[in-house]
């Protein structure tokens, strides 16, 4: 599952850059159509199969994936190749530019001193040393090679670009939103159990996670129009939604009369499914096109280590607790973490942007 995700996330932000935004709102309101659906279908299931018929049921509807893979294609077989057609005027004036820049370079290599060539010839023999000795002896007479953990290492390393990590905004970034990855991943596990917890029917709680799920897709589609109008970046976005939605999982918490909870239960979905635009766009905003693969490869290896570390935790929790409110309420702070740390992030990066205009503008002369 985690890399048919990351497969698709590379691909969908690889082919779309201008419209990135309100194309993964358009994708991800039709591939949740199937959360309308599917909750009335289990429904249906539970009450005419037994647990073990409807999950077998559930995996050959789910089988049709493997028919759908096998039709993709890559895109650039049906990519058609434009022709760009230069007048002999600009024609002309590339030519100039390109025979001005070649006098350039033929300048710049006429005037290569003595001392440039004599650098250059010892930075090559230093070089052709390196290559050709396995072993350098040291003046204490001990030999030093190149260990086999070192280049397993750097292997790894290159292979999975694992130097992004380096970068201490992109390693904030994957934290956070493996954070609230693994939140939403055991919230919508949690929920119907709470629900039915609180003397809900089936029937009650299947039409709740169906108005949740109309109002999810619903803001998938208004999320990229409301980001327009607010001209805010993705980051930014997706705190405000991460914000709201914190807000209106409480209520759940404290509500008790139906018709109220399905009120609660759109005001969950709609900013659910505003935070779900973004999350899938959040990346590539930061991260050059061509690192994308290893970027969500790291963010879905990270969320698969917060849903294997946290799962047992929150069960403990809910073992100790006896009950799946206190679950919902210690998810929402595990949420406002990635609030916290993505604000603090963001405000540390503008308070030191201020100081260096400062001292830009100081050093310069009036």
């Amino acid at each position: 599952m985690g890399m048919g995700m990351s497969s698709y996330s590379v691909a969908l932000n690889t082919y779309f850059v201008k419209r990135r935004s309100k194309v993964t709102g358009y994708v991800t309101a039709m591939y949740g159509v199937g959360t309308i659906l599917f909750p009335q279908l289990v429904s249906f299931l539970l009450a005419n199969f037994t647990i073990k018929d409807s999950m077998l049921i559930i995996t050959a509807i789910f089988g049709h994936t493997l028919v759908s893979a096998i039709l993709l294609q890559p895109v650039q077989w049906h990519m058609k190749v434009e022709e760009i057609r230069i007048n002999d005027q600009e024609s002309s004036e590339l030519t100039t530019l390109f025979e001005e820049q070649n006098k350039k370079e033929e300048i710049n290599v006429i005037r290569g001193d003595l001392g440039t060539m004599h650098a250059s010839m010892t930075s090559l023999d230093l070089h052709k040393n390196m290559m050709n000795n396995n072993y350098v002896k040291n003046k204490n007479g001990l030999h030093e090679e190149q260990t086999v953990l070192r280049r397993i290492s750097a292997i790894i390393v290159k292979t999975f670009d694992l130097s992004l990590l380096a970068d201490p905004v992109f390693t904030n970034i994957i934290v956070g939103l493996s954070i609230d990855f693994f939140v939403e991943f055991n919230y919508l596990l949690l929920i119907p159990f709470m629900l039915m917890e609180g003397n809900l029917s089936v029937e009650q709680t299947a039409s709740f996670m169906s108005v949740y799920a109309i109002a999810d897709i619903a803001f998938r589609l208004f999320a990229p129009f409301i980001g327009s109008i607010l001209q805010q970046n993705n980051r930014v976005m997706y705190i405000i939604s991460l914000v709201l939605v914190v807000i209106s999982r409480s209520f759940l918490a404290f509500v008790t009369n139906y018709i109220l909870l399905l009120f609660v239960a759109a005001a969950i979905g709609a900013f659910r499914g505003m935070r779900l635009v973004y999350w899938s766009i959040v990346i590539p905003e930061y991260a050059p096109t061509e690192r994308l693969a290893a970027a969500f490869g790291l963010l879905f290896t990270l969320n698969g280590l917060c849903l294997f570390i946290g799962g047992p935790i929150l069960g403990i929790l809910r073992d100790i607790s006896k009950n799946y409110k206190s679950c919902i309420l210690v998810l929402n702070l595990i949420t406002t973490t990635t609030i916290t740390i993505w604000t603090i992030e963001m405000i540390h990066r503008k308070v030191k942007l201020r100081k260096a205009k400062r001292r830009r503008n100081i050093s310069e002369p009036l």
